[in-house]
């Protein structure tokens, strides 16, 4: 940020090299997003912080104090947005807005939550976010948190909640916060069991093959262990790619193999064998770069 500094009582403005490009990399985050045409803004942030709570599952009371279920404290370069909605536009209007921006860039939803499945409005407004005027009916919220991939660069986290209030006027907040390194964030086993339960397909982030064979990072796969576990008897698709360079053939062994250890790594953490089928599809299905060269999709069997 730009700070007037007074020196013999001549004011100037001392803004460094560094500074300047911390400033360029704070709105490349907030700009990733088109703002709400029907909205005024009412308070608007950038900085750094090294201790940002991302929410990742309902508030709940516990020892008379409201606890998120899961969060991820991260560190990084935070932008804020706080929104007032136009007369006649709803909470749930300007939170579709924004959530379908995310989805349509490739974002990765971590959790999600409506009415009071979130919690208390109050909680959300004054404990997580520190704003007043996010305080509104708790049957009338809704929360996301997604995770943005950029090239080249760290990942952006993204907090959205959009709340009406008594007197019917609706308010957002958009928190972003961009990351140096990619962060052990794991999505919330519900919102995972829920995706696929939908019929969406759900990539399973962070999978990596090496010589030693293919590796999932620990937070995820307990996510999607957890996420089988509240529908135990779901049957899903392991569904291998693999676009490296060689034959279809050799992609498609290479795409079954992979789908295969992600399989015997879930059979490993209890998860039944005969709920989970394997396929190899090699570089079949389109790639992207979200998605990446090698990827396991899990899939509900119809």
């Amino acid at each position: 940020m730009l700070k007037r500094i007074g020196v013999k009582g001549m004011a100037c403005r001392v803004v460094s090299a560094g500074l300047l490009a911390l400033l360029a990399f704070q709105v490349q985050a907030a700009q990733s997003l088109s703002d709400f045409p029907q909205a005024r803004i009412m308070f608007e942030s950038s900085t750094s912080t090294d201790d940002y709570r991302l929410t990742l599952g309902a508030l709940k009371k516990a020892n008379n104090q409201w606890l998120a279920e899961r969060e991820q404290r991260l560190s990084g370069e935070l932008s804020r947005k706080t929104l007032e909605l136009e007369r006649g536009f709803s909470a749930e209007e300007v939170f579709g807005f924004y959530r379908e921006q995310l989805v349509n860039q490739g974002a990765r939803e971590l959790f999600y939550c409506h009415a009071r499945d979130c919690g208390s409005s109050n909680s959300w407004a004054n404990n997580r976010f520190g704003i007043k005027q996010l305080y509104g009916l708790d049957q009338h919220q809704w929360y996301a948190a997604f995770e943005l991939m950029r090239d080249g660069k760290g990942p952006v986290y993204v907090a959205l909640y959009s709340v009406t209030r008594g007197n019917r006027r609706s308010y957002t907040q958009i928190d972003q916060i961009a990351v140096a390194e990619a962060e052990a964030v794991a999505a919330n086993p519900k919102t995972i069991i829920e995706s696929i339960i939908a019929g969406r397909a759900y990539t399973i982030p962070g999978l990596r093959v090496n010589a030693n064979g293919v590796v999932i990072p620990e937070a995820q796969l307990q996510s999607l262990v957890d996420a089988l576990r509240q529908r135990p008897r779901a049957k899903v698709h392991l569904v291998g790619h693999d676009y490296g360079v060689g034959s279809f053939e050799q992609q498609q062994q290479d795409s079954q193999r992979y789908a295969q250890a992600v399989k015997d790594q879930l059979v490993a953490q209890g998860i039944k064998a005969e709920r989970l089928t394997v396929h190899g599809v090699g570089g079949l299905a389109p790639s992207s770069k979200r998605t990446g060269l090698n990827r396991v999709e899990v899939v509900l069997a119809r």
